[in-house]
């Protein structure tokens, strides 16, 4: 949740800008091992070092690594036109299907194991 108190200890030191222009804007924390990501347009991005990330689908993505090769990946689309949502994390093909009806627009995700 995003409050005044966990606002003020977020740690901006660890927030490195991976791209911020017309195609995407995108941002990876390295000790939290997340990347946030608002892709306008399909795009690529090295995210770290043996990470890389092939976004096919514009939307608002949260990649986060949870151990071992886990990776729990969320996703919307805030213009809901998509149904699906396409990437590749590490050349592992990702497709994921967005809500739809009355929750067009909400955020969906999945794990994915990557080796």
């Amino acid at each position: 949740m995003a409050d005044k108190k966990n606002v003020a200890a977020f740690d901006l030191s660890d927030i490195r800008i991976l791209r911020n222009d017309a195609v995407a804007q995108a941002v990876y924390a390295e000790k939290k091992a997340t990347c946030w990501i608002a892709a306008y347009k399909p795009v690529q991005l090295t995210v770290a070092a043996g990470i890389t990330l092939n976004i096919q689908t514009p939307g608002v993505y949260m990649i986060r690594e949870s151990g071992e090769g886990r990776y729990m990946i969320s996703c919307a689309s805030p213009t809901q036109r998509e149904d699906i949502a396409e990437l590749e994390l590490n050349h592992k093909q990702i497709r994921i299907s967005l809500p739809n009806g009355k929750e067009k627009g909400k955020t969906a995700s999945v794990e994915t194991v990557i080796r």
